[in-house]
């Protein structure tokens, strides 16, 4: 499902992973480079407007995950702690 917001010159995917809903901001143009963002603990896709806005403009294609659990992705079921490994 593709939500486009006619301000901002990116589209707002999301996608199925693991059965969970991850939310991508994608700024393609179409380029063959590409520059894949992914925030720091904590942050979200919006934390990359600026390269999804100007990226394309400079020939890069541009893609802004929410990693899981941030943003408006689903987060894991997992335990990912040490002692459950």
């Amino acid at each position: 499902m593709i939500k486009k917001d006619s301000v901002k010159p990116w589209d707002e995917l999301y996608i199925k992973v693991c059965d969970k809903r991850l939310r991508l901001l994608l700024a393609d143009g179409g380029y063959e480079r590409w520059l894949v963002m992914w925030p720091g603990l904590g942050a979200t896709a919006e934390q990359f407007t600026s390269l999804l806005k100007h990226g394309p403009k400079m020939g890069i294609n541009v893609i802004s995950l929410d990693p899981p659990g941030h943003g408006f992705s689903e987060p894991w079921d997992k335990d990912f702690t040490l002692s459950s490994v």
